[in-house]
């Protein structure tokens, strides 16, 4: 059997650097993540696999050395493998190269398997890898044991802010996406008018000032006008045929909800859409596993490639809010500031 190890190359942006060209810890760790659950996914133990058979990964600890800077927009080459299990936890490394092969950060992380209906623990020799485990290790021992907290020094204090939080449902939605395909731009644009619905009655210029919240999730986030202007009904491969068009060899990914997924082939040109972008699924309900993979299984038969952004699923729905189902009262503990704000300086919704 083949050795299992994984590689991939990177460019680091200019946002994941700091003012010192040296990699943001989180962009190192958020590479790291990617790695395992890629890598994971192609030996048939990745999340999906699991979740299917009642199981989650949880990672319990992790560790990263940075040794030398990259040098902006160069292309790196980050290696994965996982170590020998033990009886419960499993270790997997992570190495950075520069171009000229020089070490740029290496890391280890510690991963166990819960199962969700016990809530215990999952042996490792339950857990099915199809190759040889590399016997390469980058620490030894890879982890040492922490002291106890009150004898380490304060590095920071945070304040909690509202975007930290998941507590609004398509925001938390976005955050799993951005967390999943972690892109160097994402657009939120409202749409003009829906070929599947009736116009909005809530003037588009207000429309695009209630997105703007979804721009403290991530430096990455825009919100876009550009459906709005072109005017018209909305049909989404237009607008991914213009995103192509303003960037021909980008990898284009469309975040819908599960009950996009579950119509997708009642789309206009949906074969066409799936040519030119991944599909990000998120599910509103939590209940709909089964038919969720059912319809991504007939759309990968298509040619389309549709990945899962896992958050918890909230129960509330903007047509909530529009129809009075949510009282006002509740307003403030299921929208973001910045919408309640300009629902409530407009009058929308029956506010007062």
């Amino acid at each position: 059997m083949a050795q299992m190890r994984m590689s991939k190359q990177k460019v680091f942006s200019a946002a994941e650097l700091d003012e010192h060209d040296h990699i943001r810890p989180t962009a190192l760790l958020d590479l790291f993540q990617q790695l395992a659950g890629e890598h994971a996914e192609t030996l048939g133990v990745g999340f999906d696999a699991l979740y299917r058979q009642g199981r989650l990964w949880v990672v319990s600890r992790i560790k990263a050395v940075i040794e030398n800077k990259p040098a902006l927009y160069e292309t790196v080459t980050a290696e994965t493998w996982p170590e020998p299990t033990g009886r419960v936890d499993f270790d997997r490394d992570y190495l950075v190269r520069g171009e000229d092969g020089r070490i740029i950060a290496k890391g280890v992380s510690k991963w166990c398997v819960i199962d969700l209906n016990s809530r215990k623990l999952v042996r490792a020799q339950d857990i099915v890898f199809p190759g040889e485990f590399c016997l390469e290790k980058n620490f030894e021992p890879p982890f040492a044991k922490l002291p106890p907290a009150e004898t380490l020094p304060l590095a920071f204090e945070h304040t909690v802010r509202r975007s930290d939080l998941d507590h609004n449902g398509h925001m938390n939605n976005l955050r799993a996406a951005l967390a999943l395909v972690q892109p160097d731009r994402a657009l939120v644009m409202p749409a003009g008018t829906p070929p599947h619905k009736h116009a909005s009655a809530t003037p588009a210029e207000l429309r695009l000032q209630m997105c703007a919240c979804f721009t403290a999730l991530s430096p990455a986030v825009q919100v876009s006008d550009w459906e709005i202007r072109r005017g018209g009904r909305s049909y989404t491969v237009h607008t991914l045929e213009w995103l192509r068009g303003q960037d021909p060899d980008g990898a284009l990914y469309l975040c819908v909800g599960s009950d996009m997924l579950l119509t997708f082939q009642e789309w206009y040109r949906w074969q066409d859409m799936l040519k030119m972008a991944a599909l990000v699924v998120e599910s509103r309900t939590g209940t709909d596993e089964a038919a969720l993979h059912a319809a991504a299984a007939e759309l990968k038969k298509a040619g389309g490639r549709v990945l899962f952004a896992r958050a918890e699923s909230y129960p509330c729905a903007s047509s909530n809010i529009r129809s009075g189902k949510i009282p006002r009262g509740q307003w403030p503990e299921v929208l973001p500031p910045e919408v309640l704000a300009v629902i409530k300086e407009h009058r929308l919704y029956g506010s007062l």
